[in-house]
């Protein structure tokens, strides 16, 4: 999987742009009748206000369908940020979908 994406942002009443592309690879497997989705992928963020690509994000983690509407994702993330004061944060996450 792949994305690229443009934030448009005004931040302190000064507009920027932040460029993001995000690789990945994930698979859907079926196992004891449940689907699951193993995923691993790295994000690159150039921001216009740095002229640069200032931050970084990885992250793995399990999608798991828990019925035709409802999924859960746990996941691991690692972010590296060279203009924040807590240049490096690593996350651990949990989250609900819903999908009508």
């Amino acid at each position: 999987m792949s994305r690229g994406r443009v934030d448009l942002r005004d931040i302190g009443g000064e507009s920027s742009q932040r460029y993001r592309v995000r690789l990945g690879i994930e698979k859907e497997f079926t196992l004891g009748g449940v689907v699951t989705v193993p995923y691993i992928q790295a994000e690159d963020f150039y921001d216009t206000r740095y002229d640069g690509w200032i931050q970084q994000l990885y992250q793995t983690g399990i999608e798991i369908e828990l019925s035709k509407s409802w999924r859960i994702e746990a996941f691991v993330a690692r972010q590296n940020n060279q203009r924040s004061a807590s240049s490096n944060v690593d996350q651990l996450g949990l989250t609900l979908k819903y999908y009508h």
